[in-house]
């Protein structure tokens, strides 16, 4: 098989060369407008620009589960200013940068999953939260919403020592 651009008026007569040789000839389009601007030209998104549920790690090593409708990126600004003013109940990532001597890393923010709808972020908050086990070992105050954590610990503990990873599909 043979794999040509097509150019008018040359194209034909080398379909049929190659017809008389006992090759294939296929022709290809080249690029237009169109494959030119949307190929390799998509633009992204800034990191932690779409609601979701995010992770904030300590140097320390606590982690922190939080979710939003904002930007993440503007929730993180919302916990930081917080933290420098001291405003001690806004959230368990301030109190902790409060009363930690070591720094949270406030760049370093992850975007675990994207999600605008209200009930799935707040459930799948509910569930990273249960998953670290964050209250206990973390900086939540809380297991989260819509999820009962005496029934979902022990679920999401024997299902992730029995995958081997720390990853909760959904």
């Amino acid at each position: 098989m043979v794999k040509l651009p097509w150019i008018p008026g040359l194209s034909l007569k080398l379909k049929r060369n190659f017809q008389k040789a006992g090759l294939k000839t296929v022709f290809k389009s080249s690029n237009n407008l169109n494959t030119i601007l949307t190929a390799s030209n998509k633009s992204r998104l800034p990191e932690n620009s779409l609601p979701g549920v995010y992770q904030v790690e300590c140097t320390c090593g606590t982690k922190y589960i939080g979710e939003t409708k904002l930007k993440v990126s503007s929730r993180i600004t919302q916990h930081r200013k917080n933290a420098i003013i001291g405003n001690r109940g806004y959230s368990g990532i301030t109190d902790h940068a409060i009363d930690c001597l070591q720094e949270v890393q406030w760049e370093g923010v992850r975007t675990i999953h994207t999600e605008s709808r209200y009930f799935h972020r707040k459930v799948r908050e509910a569930l990273e939260i249960q998953k670290g086990n964050l209250v206990r070992t973390g900086s939540n105050e809380e297991y989260g919403q819509y999820l009962d954590h005496r029934f979902w610990l022990p679920i999401i503990a024997s299902k992730v020592t029995s995958s081997g990873n720390n990853h909760l599909r959904m």
